[in-house]
């Protein structure tokens, strides 16, 4: 049996590199941020998976915390600029 840990950081090295190429193909930069916030959410998430927390409802929270973050961003650039968030 494999550890969820162990799954996570599988999970992490295989991603960690889409993730960056992707970043780089839509914005050019900013792939660093993207490895480092990636990893920082895989391994706060193996910390609720390990309290016993279904990766389901861990994923639902981050997606609602991106709709969240979103929607401040979107306020935000309301009031200091012309451009709206485009986060998927």
């Amino acid at each position: 049996m494999v550890a969820i840990g162990s799954i996570f950081h599988i999970i992490f090295i295989i991603s960690k590199k889409d993730i960056s190429k992707t970043q780089d193909d839509e914005v050019g930069d900013g792939t660093t941020t993207v490895a480092v916030l990636a990893g920082e959410l895989l391994r706060e998430g193996e910390k609720l998976v390990n309290m016993k927390i279904h990766p389901q409802h861990i994923i639902e929270g981050w997606r609602k915390a991106k709709d969240v973050a979103k929607k401040v961003l979107n306020e935000i650039c309301k009031l200091t600029c012309r451009f709206q968030v485009a986060i998927i």
